[in-house]
């Protein structure tokens, strides 16, 4: 009996997280050498491996596809700067509009996080990364959000 409960209880915990693990999105991080501007999606066809002159860099982590328990990632447009900004608020900073929810930040005990860092440079790109390291050029404005890799 005992040995049957373990297996019911591992078929569970199993199909659980690989339910979880499918609803996760990977963040696709794109930059602009044209304009000097960085752009995330989770939506891999927006650019795809590049396009509108971006070319895609690298995936910065993984976020929720739902809402159920987890904190929206917000993504916002500056018209006049062609710049994206990316938060868990969903109040968009001076000069920016919402433009669609990148996913949504995942949480203990069903991921290990790993945070995301923003910096920002004089021309007005938003730069996010998981190391915590300043790139070149640009100034550290904190965690922001986070992923899960």
């Amino acid at each position: 009996m005992k040995k049957k409960l373990i297996i019911v209880l591992t078929l569970c915990f199993t199909a659980f997280f690989t339910n979880l693990k499918a609803q996760l999105l990977t963040v696709h991080r794109y930059f602009k050498a044209a304009t000097g501007k960085h752009f995330y999606t989770t939506d891999f066809s927006e650019l795809g491996n590049g396009g509108l002159g971006y070319v895609h860099e690298m995936p910065l982590g993984r976020v929720s596809a739902t809402g159920t328990s987890a904190i929206a990632i917000y993504r916002f447009y500056n018209t006049a700067t062609s710049a994206h900004y990316y938060s868990m608020n969903s109040t968009p900073p001076s000069g920016f509009h919402f433009e669609s929810i990148l996913g949504y930040s995942v949480g203990p005990p069903f991921a290990v996080l790993l945070p995301v860092y923003q910096f920002h440079d004089d021309h007005g790109d938003f730069f996010y990364s998981t190391s915590s390291a300043t790139p070149s050029g640009y100034h550290p404005d904190g965690v922001v959000f986070q992923v899960t890799n």
